[in-house]
């Protein structure tokens, strides 16, 4: 697998990245003022300089899915961005924090993609709930399983190695997605094929339908829910 060739796009500098962080948490702070229960704030975990390119897009697009999902029964607003320094969606809701945090931490720990997505919920003062405070562990670093902090703070690994790895997840989950479209695909065809092909015409004793049948549905769905039981 070539690396760069997944990483392939502009580099964000150090400044643009700095300013960046200080326009979302003001951004942040205006939506809060707003009068919702809680925020979301979705980003992704990519190391290095490169935040945006196709997959990254199309990971951000797939956890974004997988948010309106479970949250639009309490979704108020909703505010998304695309630039340099990566993806970002913001989604004020009507729901208590700490549910909203279950419901994230549940979705960064299930889903396939769920290791590179990052989804703060913040209280109405600005202060994240942390996943200790709902009694959870902490996030696990994506190479080593341990302390994804302690792993950042200590340069533990190199930004090659966690792109290496972040490249064979996005290549293998977007892989597999497109093999099952074209499976479901070709699956439809040929059922259009079949129901477009002239029958013998039955004789009256024999259009008596047999127990049990019935028509075969098949879906397609690209972005829909994963389990959370």
């Amino acid at each position: 697998m070539d690396v760069k060739r997944i990483f392939s796009g502009t580099p964000a500098t150090p400044a643009e990245l700095l300013l960046r962080r200080e326009s979302r948490a003001t951004r942040q702070r205006e939506l809060l003022e707003s009068g919702c229960s809680c925020l979301i704030s979705f980003t992704l975990n990519i190391p290095g300089a490169i935040k945006q390119f196709p997959l990254a897009r199309a990971a951000f697009a797939d956890g974004l899915a997988q948010l309106h999902f479970f949250f639009k029964e309490y979704m108020i607003a909703e505010e998304t961005v695309e630039l340099v320094t990566g993806c970002e969606a913001f989604l004020t809701l009507s729901l208590p924090a700490k549910h909203a945090k279950e419901i994230a931490v549940s979705v960064e720990t299930l889903h396939p993609l769920g290791r590179l997505f990052d989804i703060d919920i913040l209280l109405p003062s600005g202060q994240a709930v942390s996943r200790t405070d709902t009694g959870l562990p902490r996030r696990k670093c994506l190479l080593c399983g341990q302390d994804a902090k302690i792993c950042g703070r200590t340069r533990a690994h190199s930004i090659t190695e966690l792109q290496q790895w972040i490249g064979e997840l996005l290549n293998s989950y977007f892989r597999d997605q497109a093999a099952q479209r074209c499976a479901v695909q070709a699956a439809r065809a040929m059922l259009t094929e079949v129901s477009a092909t002239p029958k013998p015409a039955r004789r009256p004793n024999e259009l008596r339908r047999s127990p049990g049948h019935g028509l075969l549905h098949i879906s397609g769905q690209q972005h829909g829910p994963f389990s959370l039981v």
